[in-house]
């Protein structure tokens, strides 16, 4: 398991994103020690068990902090569509907590995060 923390101080975000590889069995400690609930948790472990590819989960819980929990994947290519497919449900979640309706914030906020996990 790898993991990634990127801090938004211009909304107080942050954004903790998690690469779990098939053989990751210490989710439950992360999970527990991060204060997720229980089924989502349990979403995680399932996804793992069933050797999920090509895909993740966005939780968001009520302290401002993001978890981007990603899935392996089958090649750079399909790992960066993941990423940027979790990141703008990142995205969303924070202009909608902020009530942030323009269409630049998020252009921002996009690049921001690509450019602190990507680089």
């Amino acid at each position: 398991m790898k993991i990634k923390t990127v801090n938004i101080d211009v909304y107080d975000w942050e954004v903790v994103f998690v690469f779990i590889s098939k053989s990751d069995k210490d989710i439950n400690n992360f999970g527990k020690t991060n204060n997720l609930l229980k089924e989502d948790i349990e979403e995680i472990n399932d996804k793992i068990a069933e050797e999920s590819i090509n895909g993740g989960i966005t939780i968001f819980n009520t302290h401002r902090v993001a978890f981007v929990i990603l899935y392996s994947t089958t090649s750079k290519k399909q790992k960066i569509n993941s990423l940027t497919h979790e990141i703008r449900h990142v995205v969303d979640k924070i202009m909608e907590y902020s009530n942030i309706e323009d269409w630049e914030s998020p252009a921002y906020l996009t690049g921001y995060i690509s450019g602190e996990i990507l680089i």
